[in-house]
């Protein structure tokens, strides 16, 4: 009786010891296995480091900008071409190309550049140009401005309005000649000529001569009217006429 406890009981212990090893062993396994997949999940991972969650971080670097050309302290006068260097590690978008206030033009591609057309401003009119980068990532940057002094090389307009080309005018009479003129920079005078000869000069709008016509009859006159803008830049109509 006594010997059949002692072997149950020995039977006991060492169904609890084999219990408690394959407890042992299963863990162990179990805890190898979950350093595997974390040590493949970090070597697949391309963002290094970072944690589930996580992400990289978002680009906040504003690009560099600057202007080539024109230079600081020019005149310039026509089309002029405006150019900037512009550069950022995530890319560049867009380059916007201003003067003063007014957008010039938009270059997205490098070399980076825009037509400036100058012709509309006053002679010796000075302008700050300058540019604005913005990158891929959406920050921009200003450049350092350029000043810049606008030359008015386009000549004035000019219109002879009275009388009318290959008209007639009466002989041995005062006819008033009359001219529109226009330029961006202003008008200084408008000069009239009868055959080459000047007959008046006029500084103010409506611009205008009184001609005396001569008394000899079926004579071809050419009038011309030769108009100043304030650059200095010059132009002409011219209509013929026969006194009648």
């Amino acid at each position: 009786m006594v010997k059949t406890i002692k072997l149950n009981l020995l039977f006991e212990l060492l169904f609890i010891f084999l219990a408690a090893l394959i407890l042992t062993v299963t863990v162990l396994l179990f805890f190898s296995s979950l350093k595997v997949v974390s040590s493949v999940g970090q070597e697949s991972n391309p963002l290094g480091n970072l944690g589930i969650g996580e992400t990289a971080p978002s680009d906040t670097t504003p690009p560099s900008v600057s202007v080539t050309n024109p230079l600081d302290g020019v005149s310039v006068s026509g089309i002029v071409n405006v150019t900037a260097d512009a550069s950022d590690s995530s890319g560049i978008a867009k380059v916007e190309f201003y003067a003063d206030t007014d957008m010039i033009g938009t270059s997205s591609s490098a070399p980076y550049f825009s037509a400036w057309d100058t012709t509309v401003y006053p002679h010796n009119s000075l302008h700050l140009v300058h540019a604005r980068a913005f990158d891929l990532a959406n920050n921009v940057a200003s450049s350092s401005g350029v000043f810049v002094t606008v030359l008015d090389i386009t000549a004035p307009s000019v219109t002879i309005t009275n009388p009318a080309n290959g008209s007639t005018v009466p002989k041995n009479s005062i006819v008033t000649i009359q001219a529109s003129a226009s330029d961006v920079s202003g008008i200084n005078k408008v000069e009239f000529y009868v055959n080459g000869i000047l007959k008046c000069t006029d500084t103010t709008s409506a611009y205008s001569c009184n001609w005396k016509v001569p008394k000899r009859p079926n004579i071809t006159y050419t009038l011309l009217a030769k108009t100043f803008d304030v650059a200095g830049n010059t132009s002409t109509s011219t209509v013929t006429v026969t006194s009648k």
